[in-house]
């Protein structure tokens, strides 16, 4: 039996929470007040804090098309215009039973800081978009194993970023598969 579809396609989001993930003894960010008695992993800008974290990609994924992930920052304190913001994305990419992961790739982005942007001021909320991820080639249940860290050496912001959410937005053209353990297309 085949593969149920629909069309158009649809976005949606693979959602990482940052509270769930794994945090590292060498050089894990703080949890810490956002603002109020709210609170997110904070990045430093003093060095690179990282988390690590998988992710599956959902049966109802478009099999093989690009996935974009993203991350869902504020700060926490005063912005200054023009003030740049570094995250790197280091990732291996498997389907179930279709070999072993490669060697990660590493993936980054700036952020310029623009204050005519009342989500670029203090406790606001905006997108940091990396580069696509090319999925050619995987299907239902591919595993995404990932590091994600500022790298201070490549921004100016001198304050704490707030890391919200890491997410993929992907491509959806089904409700799933219609067999339980399908991998094929």
């Amino acid at each position: 039996m085949g593969r149920p579809s629909f069309a158009p396609d649809t976005w949606d989001d693979l959602r990482m929470p940052l509270e769930t993930v794994k945090v590292g003894s060498a050089a894990p960010p703080d949890y810490e007040v956002f603002r109020g008695d709210l609170k997110a992993y904070a990045f430093d800008d003093s060095r690179d804090e990282f988390v690590h974290f998988a992710l599956q990609m959902p049966h109802r994924w478009k099999f093989g098309t690009s996935i974009r992930p993203h991350l869902h920052i504020g700060f926490p304190a005063a912005t200054v215009n023009g003030e740049t913001v570094r995250f790197e994305l280091q990732y291996s990419v498997q389907s179930p039973q279709g070999g072993t992961f490669a060697s990660q790739t590493q993936i980054g982005a700036l952020y310029t800081i623009d204050t005519a942007n009342a989500y670029d001021a203090q406790y606001g909320h905006t997108f940091l978009s990396l580069p696509p991820i090319d999925m050619t080639g995987h299907t239902a249940s591919a595993m995404i194993l990932c590091r994600l860290f500022r790298d201070v050496s490549e921004d100016d912001y001198a304050q704490d970023v707030s890391v919200f959410e890491f997410d993929v937005h992907f491509l959806s053209d089904s409700l799933g598969t219609v067999e339980e353990l399908t991998r094929k297309p």
